[in-house]
């Protein structure tokens, strides 16, 4: 009959715990970074097209300003 000793327990309960919450938690955090730095760069209008979200507001396009009349 195999026995398990405590080191190799050890050892198991520690490969456990990087798998099921470190990887995750370090994934989740590496999304949250990447969002905030494209946010950052980009702005966050492309960062909310990017995502599908409606871009409501707009630049201002000199194009749009009327002619002074004289």
């Amino acid at each position: 009959m195999a026995t398990i000793n405590i080191k190799e327990s050890l050892i198991l309960i520690y490969a456990l715990l990087l798998i099921f919450h470190v990887f995750p938690t370090l994934e989740a955090e590496h999304a949250r970074t990447y969002e905030r730095k494209k946010e950052a760069f980009w702005g966050s209008a492309v960062s909310k097209m990017a995502v599908g979200q409606e871009h409501t507001s707009r630049p201002a396009n000199h194009n749009d300003v009327p002619a002074p009349s004289s």
